[in-house]
């Protein structure tokens, strides 16, 4: 059976929030944290927050978190939140809508970005989410460098979770339009399920273009989400951008 997308993270929804996984994220969001100098009592979004596993955390942490995405495992979410008795605004909402409020710091994380194969439509989301910073405020975009998955390309893999299930993922990338094409099957006993899934993956100076060209400032790039550089070897493609306040005054990333 081929699951839609809001089914599939649905499915792998509990995976996202062992003790093993959540620390991975706790530890995600503290390196940013100590690395920009956060104050914990910011206003931040959450965009495109998935399963909500990093808007926990950030709240977790003491921030006043929005979080957005338009899946209905968002309620699962929030079921999360309140048995932990932490305060977040869940919104099921899509990322390109307008917000009601604008915030100190945007979380883009988890590689949850370029879902569309038109540009222009990434454009407009960070444009939209541009348009919610406040002045002085900053985004951290985390995705994947498509210049290090070329490099390291694999077009299979498995995974084993602890209760004896698994998922392949099968690969497919178009080198002309930078289109990542993936197949997930889903195996626990005699159930199989699949999703397929696509997104759109960038080289480091072509999303930095985008984030310039929707009009933000003192864009950087890291291989990390603790600013080492981006290298051969780097974990991931980690970008932060701000938003003007004046020529002179910038926190800088």
């Amino acid at each position: 059976m081929i699951l839609k997308r809001d089914e599939f993270i649905q499915l792998m929804f509990p995976y996202s929030f062992t003790s093993e996984a959540m620390k991975y994220i706790n530890k995600e969001i503290e390196k940013i944290i100590q690395s920009f100098q956060i104050s914990l009592s910011s206003r931040v979004l959450n965009s495109f927050c998935n399963v909500g596993a990093h808007a926990i955390a950030l709240a977790n942490k003491g921030f006043d978190v929005v979080a957005r995405d338009n899946l209905s495992c968002l309620d699962l979410a929030r079921q999360q939140s309140q048995e932990k008795n932490l305060k977040i605004k869940w919104e099921k909402k899509d990322c390109t809508e307008k917000y009601e409020q604008k915030f100190n710091y945007i979380f883009n994380l988890g590689y949850s970005f370029g879902f569309f194969e038109n540009i222009d439509q990434d454009k407009k989301v960070l444009c939209n989410l541009l348009e919610h910073l406040k002045p002085g405020g900053m985004i951290f975009l985390q995705i994947i460098g498509r210049d290090l998955l070329e490099k390291y390309f694999k077009p299979k893999f498995w995974i084993k979770h602890d209760d004896n299930s698994y998922l392949l993922n099968e690969r497919h990338l178009d080198y002309t339009n930078g289109w990542l094409e993936e197949h997930y099957t889903y195996i626990k006993g005699s159930k199989v399920e699949e999703f397929k899934f696509g997104s759109k993956v960038y080289y480091p100076h072509e999303i930095a273009e985008i984030l310039e060209k929707c009009g933000f400032k003192n864009v950087k790039t890291y291989g990390s989400l603790d600013k080492s550089s981006y290298e051969d070897q780097s974990e991931c493609l980690f970008l932060c951008a701000q938003k003007e306040i004046s020529q002179s005054n910038f926190i800088r990333c």
